[in-house]
């Protein structure tokens, strides 16, 4: 054992250890995205996987519920198909004063007639 002090092996040792436990936290801390929170945006998945909403029978919190569009823009939307009749194609939405362009090109997948 007095060899072992002697020698400086501990040093080797310690300094390994150290190094071990440093690499452990570096994964942990900075390369392990297992835990992270990741936000998915509707529009990059399938519109295959959600049931598509009808505009023609729609309610005002189904068109709510695709976030791209307020309550308000629900409201118009439902309201206009109510003053105007049901609507002949999705791109129809895009008559409503109110929804831009981008909102609309994101919700299209999920509408149908």
């Amino acid at each position: 054992m007095k060899d072992f002090f002697k020698n400086g092996k501990w040093i080797i040792i310690i300094l390994g250890l150290i190094f071990v436990v440093l690499i452990v936290c570096a994964d942990i801390f900075f390369f392990n995205t297992r835990y992270e929170h990741i936000e998915y945006d509707k529009t990059q998945i399938s519109a295959m996987e959600y049931e598509k909403i009808n505009i023609n029978t729609a309610k005002v919190e189904d068109f709510y519920a695709l976030g791209e569009i307020g309550k308000t823009l629900a409201d118009k939307i439902v309201d206009y198909r109510e003053d105007n009749g049901d609507f002949d194609s999705v791109d129809d939405i895009g008559k409503i004063d109110g929804i831009s362009k981008t909102a609309f090109e994101k919700i299209k997948p999920f509408l149908t007639i």
